[in-house]
């Protein structure tokens, strides 16, 4: 989400004024790729970067009342995907949170995952393409 290179998305939670010009910046650019590429989906992982695409400098939608589905899998709360249809700006975009691999990185799990997120794209997309 953020094209500046850091240990994790945490360094930028102090609230300094350089904080807030990168993630404006950086909302910036991916409000800009959305609309350049017409975007229907939205892929991300973890449930920090769907927290970051909600806030105002970002895609600016209120995520409680965004998500549409949550679903755990039976698998672990490290294995969580959710739905998301943003209830202001955006509401052509579907995001989809899948579990961030470097924490969920268990490869009998993950065909789980990746059934759930195909599934759920076709809904939107019929023939895949």
């Amino acid at each position: 989400m953020i094209p500046w290179r850091t240990n994790n998305i945490y360094a930028f939670k102090e609230k300094s004024p350089l904080t807030q010009r990168i993630y404006e910046y950086s909302g910036c650019i991916v409000r800009r790729m959305l609309e350049h590429h017409q975007a229907k989906i939205l892929i991300v992982s973890g449930v920090s970067t769907l927290k970051c695409l909600a806030s105002r400098q970002f895609l600016d939608f209120d995520l409680e009342l965004s998500v549409q589905r949550t679903e755990s899998l039976n698998l672990g709360t490290n294995y969580q995907c959710k739905k998301v249809k943003p209830n202001r700006n955006y509401e052509s975009l579907t995001i989809f949170q899948v579990p961030h691999f470097s924490r969920s990185n268990s490869r009998s799990k993950l065909p789980q995952c990746s059934a759930w997120l195909w599934n759920e794209i076709l809904n939107i997309i019929p023939n895949g393409n």
